[in-house]
């Protein structure tokens, strides 16, 4: 409860100085800005799994270990016949194992359409065409309803990248916050005799 208090007077404290600082912004303009860098920072904090991880259950690897066999439990698992390693499962596993560590960034490729929805439109990152991440999307604040979103559709993804996307809108709170008064204070020092 009083992190949330704490949250809540850091936000009403950046907005007002914010809008100040931007004149003729709208409530809705500091709430879009706000969502994107969120998710701009979020993406860069959301950890992406190590391709090292992965590496002790390749089924490719000559030597038989136990962690190897964990793709090929996967693949029985999903259905395929056991038949002889080298014709059936082998090829099975292998395929599941090359998908997986493929997929080992996809939570933080879950933020690129967000972003882009968001205003960004400069982003260089792209999504896989028809994956999980590619349907994610992010909605702008219009017409003063003061609530913009960003959903990450990569599952897992409200697991793993719940405390980065915490981080991160605590992390661009402060940066706005002292952007607005560095730029009320440039404002200011313009039309006084003594600087501040």
């Amino acid at each position: 409860m009083v992190t949330a208090k704490t949250n809540y007077t850091q936000w009403a404290a950046m907005q007002k100085s914010w809008l100040k600082a931007k004149r003729w912004a709208s409530h809705d303009d500091c709430i879009n800005n706000f969502a994107k860098k969120a998710c701009l920072r979020a993406m860069k904090l959301t950890p992406k799994t190590a391709k090292g991880k992965f590496s002790p259950h390749n089924p490719e690897l000559k030597r038989n270990t136990y962690k190897k066999r964990l793709f090929y439990a996967i693949a029985a698992g999903a259905g395929i016949k056991k038949g002889t390693d080298d014709e059936v499962m082998k090829p099975a596993a292998v395929s599941i194992y090359k998908k997986r560590v493929k997929r080992a960034g996809a939570i933080k490729a879950g933020f690129i359409e967000c972003i882009k929805d968001l205003g960004f439109k400069s982003m260089r990152a792209r999504t896989f065409a028809g994956g999980s991440a590619s349907k994610s999307k992010g909605k702008l604040s219009r017409s003063h309803r003061l609530k913009a979103t960003a959903f990450n559709n990569v599952s897992a993804s409200g697991v793993i990248a719940y405390k980065p996307m915490e981080r991160a809108k605590r992390h661009v709170i402060r940066a706005e916050h002292e952007w607005a008064i560095r730029r009320l204070q440039k404002a200011n020092n313009t039309f006084s005799a003594r600087k501040f």
